[in-house]
């Protein structure tokens, strides 16, 4: 999956090299790709500055995820799910440990995207983002 990945980014900056830009990347994941995506960003320190994650209760911690250079993770899950009350802990474990994170409820969703997807997707990255930005000012 890294690899695939890898490839496609570089396919694209191929072919439009003044228009990609990876600093402050975010990386998204749904179900199993939201379980490799810290994986990833471990893989690659510095490369993933964002992770957002959706249906997947992934275990997660501070000190990995700062040593992957990932500086905010948002959870979304579905309201009817499985994974809900495993990525309410993992965030609850995260702030604990002063590290930024966040949980949507997709409502009225299983393991599906929910109606509002597009929405809760963009207020999601937002966050994440700005508290990469509220940690990189001095």
């Amino acid at each position: 999956m890294d690899g695939d990945l890898e490839r496609a980014i570089d396919d694209v900056g191929a072919l439009y090299p003044s228009e990609l830009d990876r600093r402050g990347a975010v990386l998204t994941g749904f179900s199993r790709g939201a379980y490799a995506a810290p994986f990833v960003a471990m893989r690659h320190p510095g490369r993933w500055s964002y992770l957002v994650l959706v249906e997947a209760d992934v275990a997660l911690d501070a000190w990995t995820l700062r040593r992957a250079g990932v500086k905010a993770v948002a959870l979304l899950a579905g309201e009817w799910g499985s994974q809900i009350a495993g990525e309410r802990a993992t965030v609850a474990k995260l702030e604990k440990q002063g590290f930024p994170a966040k949980l949507w409820g997709m409502p009225k969703a299983g393991h599906y995207y929910s109606a509002n997807i597009d929405a809760l997707m963009g207020e999601a990255i937002d966050w994440v983002v700005r508290q990469g930005e509220v940690a990189d000012d001095p």
